[in-house]
């Protein structure tokens, strides 16, 4: 008599567990990639968002207080996780501790830190970029031609993941992966 059963050897299934096991494994890791990628590019946009909010206040004169005279935002190396966004209260163009209001203070998701600041290609501990009517002129540091600021983001996991946030001294921006 034949034996016409039909069923999966011992060693087919473990195959077959194997195989979902790496399947799966490698579609985690490239979740969790994704989502520093995300978390990274809306860091980016939401400071490229932040400087439009900023040059558009300048431009329309708004004023949180009455001696507001500009808005800019402030980058620290030191405080990697956060930025400034600030109301000028001086006739100084960078970011003044003392004198200048804070508007807000935003942070960075956890997986994404700033890297670097640089201001006409060489590094800097501090990045200010104020705007002030009726332009808006725009001020990178104290100087307000021929000027270029970048800031590098990056995944806090992966030194391959970087944006850079490169503005010029008429206000354009861009936004690009090095």
């Amino acid at each position: 008599m034949k034996n016409n059963k039909k069923a999966f050897t011992l060693i087919e299934l473990l195959v077959m567990v194997a195989l979902i096991s790496i399947v799966s494994a490698t579609i985690f890791y490239n979740y969790n990639v994704s989502d520093s990628y995300f978390s990274l590019e809306r860091s980016a946009q939401g400071i490229g968002q932040e400087i439009r909010i900023a040059q558009q206040k300048a431009l329309a004169g708004i004023a949180y207080t009455s001696n507001g005279n500009g808005y800019g935002l402030y980058f620290d190396i030191n405080l990697k996780d956060q930025y400034n966004v600030y109301e000028n209260r001086d006739e100084d163009p960078r970011y003044n501790f003392s004198e200048d209001g804070v508007v807000k203070v935003l942070g960075f998701p956890e997986d994404v830190r700033i890297e670097s600041l640089m201001r006409n290609g060489f590094p800097v501990d501090n990045l200010s970029i104020s705007f002030f009517p009726p332009g808006p002129i725009t001020y990178i540091g104290d100087a307000a031609s021929d000027s270029i600021g970048e800031i590098v983001l990056r995944v806090t996991d992966r030194d391959d993941i970087k944006k850079v946030i490169k503005i010029n001294s008429v206000g354009s921006f861009e936004i690009y992966q090095p």
